[in-house]
């Protein structure tokens, strides 16, 4: 990807993954399965991507390395193993 900095990096992961994911996922947190819903980027930290989790119609946004993917993995997933 070419950009310039991790910021921009991050930038174009993002778009890449707002693009070409359909969700609902299905995820773990903390062994808790959850549907993972959407994706965003958090204004005060812009070197971070958040997933956007639902569980018993209550959602929460969760810094994505903390959410684990589970099969059937959706092609999208690709962008968040990068």
């Amino acid at each position: 990807m070419d950009a310039n900095g991790d910021d921009e990096q991050l930038s174009g992961l993002f778009y890449a993954i707002a693009e070409e994911a359909t969700f609902p996922w299905q995820g773990s947190v903390l062994g808790d399965t959850v549907s993972i819903v959407g994706a965003e980027m958090p204004d005060n930290d812009r070197l971070r991507i958040d997933l956007v989790v639902e569980k018993n119609g209550k959602q929460t946004r969760i810094e994505a390395r903390s959410v684990e993917v589970l099969p059937p993995y959706p092609e999208a997933h690709l962008y968040l193993v990068a």
